[in-house]
């Protein structure tokens, strides 16, 4: 069998031969510098299967040029410079040929074999997005979810492996935001009926987790200790490429904020692929939709490197032919113990279809249930923490089937900003329900502060201190301690950080606690300033809150204008320079050195021993240390520090130090 072609065109000879590496596995790779170094080799031989452009140089050009250039040269790899999500976006809404994006930092040569062999592949049926991302022997855990409370038991044992693997904890909240993303589209947004129609359209979300379908989701996670990821699948293939770029290119874009409507995805959408070093997708429609997270443990700052949507009939592949199967949600309520002397009678059990005759309305299908003892527990307000016996069971609302008929349970309500409450309740007998509802007392040790942004999505960073919070991004409620100076910043990518002046919330009188504070504002869209220097100190971007005295190297997100630089380092060193930013990403380096005096010797003026400069050349002034033999003032000592002055002149080397004698 001959080898599929793959073109791989990079103006970079030795990050081209990183691309050869990376796809010989997948077909026979030709190398190019250009494009129009292809010549008539697009139109000879075998069709050409895949192409990977490194969009650097003479092919940073706008893809209405580019793609033209690839005609029949199959889907398309383009490799940028440096993280974007937004040239992410515009190069995969450019062309359904764009099959993925990948950074150049984040090309090693065995993820782009992975990407180039999920793009090449035939039959999408045997989805295996997670391995591919994972070093060979990595164990791979797996977790059957199939509800609102499944995925919380399931999000907790995720955490287990978390804390064993010791995955830093800034990683810890974007892997769990992933992981939530993913599980309730999957559950709540894949699934359709027979007709292809939303199953939960127009349901709304507090009603939705307390219903399942038949199918349910497939969670997989692994850590190789040097990355995590977590791959989500459903049984439905419904995910279409075009709603992912629409809602990401609105957030980026649009004037509007993003959806938050039931169904909406939208916002968690836009966080996730932030949070990430990659993001996979593959669908097979009326199929199966896998979607998998990568997080790089080391990187820092965290960025997107990779983003891909691989599906048969794209880019002119043909599409796997694929029935889709029709989900129900199963029906709960006071009719399940009509429904269990059914299913004891038919000796039915397992969930089967009802079948539909032709041309005729479509009959709602009821899933047999074996009697239990069913308690419903919500509070006021709802998002309370659940302890059975001191066992976590989630969050209300939760539905628990689980639970002893007859017997008597400890239940015990959680929530910040509320005081604890712990009840007793006799659990109902088979086939019986009862509805417990706990209302909650706020409590008056914490003060709840309204956090906003425009746009929204901005995270919360609590800068002094560690603090436990309802939501992570704007808008969310964070209920903090009284009478103590609190310190806040809402981050979002791409935007000047929002420095919250310092505040110090007084308890609210009784008849005005739900009120609480509200802070915020807008967030200017801004540019990444790295800074860096070759000697340890503190930079201080005057005009920009957030990048005070912190030690390079660091990222400094500033709106466009003029910025002063203060470098402050050893030996009473201050170097001061300006930097007028744009719309683009800069680099901003000190390249400094030290010039120390040679023994008996000293620097002037100053009568300096060591002084930080910047690196090259440089002449100094070097005089006699005579205080150890004269006395301080005398006519004599002055004048013998005077004639022993003369001129040096040096090269300072970046990080290095120099003698001048």
């Amino acid at each position: 069998m001959r080898a599929r072609r793959i073109i791989a065109v990079s103006p970079d000879a030795a990050f081209g031969q990183t691309l050869v590496a990376g796809l010989a596995a997948a077909g026979a790779v030709e190398l190019h510098r250009t494009l129009d170094a292809l010549g008539d080799a697009l139109g000879t031989g075998e069709p050409w299967a895949l192409s990977v452009i490194h969009l650097e140089g003479e092919l940073a050009r706008p893809a209405s040029e580019l793609w033209p250039q690839l005609a029949g040269a199959g889907p398309v790899i383009a490799v940028i410079p440096r993280s974007d999500l937004a040239l992410v976006v515009d190069l995969m809404q450019s062309s359904p040929r764009v099959a993925g994006v990948m950074v150049a930092d984040g090309v090693a040569p065995d993820r782009l074999s992975a990407m180039a062999t999920r793009i090449l592949t035939d039959d999408l049926r045997d989805l295996r997005g997670l391995e591919s991302m994972m070093a060979p022997g990595t164990q791979i855990h797996a977790r059957v979810v199939g509800d609102y409370q499944d995925k919380s038991r399931c999000l907790s044992r995720i955490a287990e492996l978390i804390e064993q693997a010791q995955v830093p904890r800034t990683y810890r909240a974007p892997i769990e935001q992933c992981i939530d993303e993913l599980v309730m589209n999957a559950l709540y947004d894949a699934p359709v009926d027979a007709h292809g129609a939303p199953l939960f359209a127009g349901v709304s979300t507090r009603s939705r987790i307390t219903m399942r379908t038949d199918q349910s989701v497939i969670v997989r996670y692994a850590c190789d200790g040097r990355q995590f990821a977590v791959s989500v699948r459903d049984a439905f293939g419904t995910l279409e490429r075009a709603t992912v770029l629409r809602y990401l290119h609105k957030c980026l874009h649009a004037e509007q904020p993003i959806d938050r409507k039931a169904g909406g995805a939208g916002l968690g959408l836009y966080l996730m692929v932030n949070a990430a070093t990659a993001v996979s997708f593959q669908v097979v429609p009326g199929v199966a939709t896998e979607a998998v997270c990568r997080f790089d443990l080391a990187a820092q700052p965290r960025a997107l490197a990779q983003l891909d949507f691989v599906q048969p009939g794209a880019a002119g592949r043909p599409a796997t032919r694929a029935r889709r199967r029709p989900a129900r949600p199963r029906l709960r309520g006071p009719i399940l113990a009509v429904i269990a002397v059914a299913v004891v009678l038919l000796g039915l059990f397992g969930g089967r279809t009802l079948r539909r005759r032709p041309n005729t309305a479509p009959v709602a299908p009821v899933v047999p249930v074996v009697p239990v003892a069913i308690v419903e527990l919500d509070s006021q307000p709802t998002g309370a923490a659940v302890e059975i016996d001191g066992t976590p069971m989630g969050s209300t609302p939760v539905t628990l089937r689980s639970l002893g008929p007859g017997t008597w349970v400890s239940i015990g309500f959680r929530r910040t900003g509320y005081r604890a409450a712990t009840v007793r309740l006799e659990v109902p007998g088979l086939g019986s329900q009862k509805r417990l509802v706990q209302p909650l007392e706020r409590s008056d040790e914490l003060v709840r502060v309204h956090f906003v942004s425009n746009p929204p999505g901005a995270e919360i960073r609590q800068s002094d201190q560690p603090t436990t919070i309802d939501r992570t991004y704007t808008p969310a409620d964070v209920f903090v301690e009284a009478n103590r100076i609190q310190r806040f910043t809402l981050t979002m990518p791409r935007h000047v950080p929002l420095v919250i002046a310092p505040f110090t919330p007084a308890p609210p009188p009784p008849d005005q606690r739900d009120r609480g504070l509200e802070k915020g504002g807008d967030l200017v869209e801004g540019a990444t300033l790295r800074i860096e220097a070759t000697l340890d100190g503190k930079i201080t971007v005057t005009g920009a809150p957030h990048c005070t005295e912190l030690a390079p190297p660091f990222d400094c997100t500033l709106a466009p204008g003029r910025y002063t630089v203060t470098y402050l380092g050893p030996d009473r060193a201050r170097i001061t320079r300006t930097v007028v930013m744009a719309d683009r990403d800069a680099i901003e380096k000190f390249e400094l050195g030290v010039i120390e005096a040679g023994p008996g010797k000293l620097l002037q003026p100053g009568g300096a021993r060591k002084v930080v400069v910047e690196a090259g050349p440089h002449t100094v002034a070097v005089s006699d240390d005579t205080a150890g033999s004269a006395t301080a003032g005398s006519a004599t000592a002055g004048s013998s520090a005077q004639t022993a002055t003369h001129s040096v002149t040096v090269i300072v080397t970046p990080g290095a130090t120099v003698r001048a004698n």
